[in-house]
């Protein structure tokens, strides 16, 4: 990695990841985003004009690699699968019981 490269990580990296964080609510996932923007921006750092900050082109970058995870079909699966994570948890043994019993004493 060039030394030009990590100046930039450590400049601007915990302002991508703050606002990356606040798209996703998952720092772990926020994390994994500021990674791609930086190897985004390394792989097509020819391409910035200087037309404005470089750390408003990273956050530009941020928002739309945010806005690409918030649509992808990973973030549904991880949300689906809390979801039945969390459904899952509510149904125990004894509450199945309980329902049970209610439903026979209604019949």
């Amino acid at each position: 990695m060039s030394e030009h490269l990590a100046a930039i990580m450590e400049e601007h990296g915990e302002y991508c990841l703050r606002v990356a964080y606040l798209y996703v609510k998952d720092w772990s996932i926020a994390e994994e985003i500021v990674q791609d923007v930086f190897f985004a921006y390394y792989r097509q750092q020819n391409r910035f004009e200087q037309r404005s900050s470089l750390k408003t082109y990273l956050v530009k970058i941020t928002v739309h690699k945010s806005h690409d995870y918030l649509r992808s079909w990973k973030n549904k699966r991880h949300l689906l699968m809390e979801k039945i994570h969390m459904g899952a948890s509510k149904r125990t043994p004894e509450k199945e019981l309980v329902v049970k019993d209610e439903r026979s004493t209604l019949k």
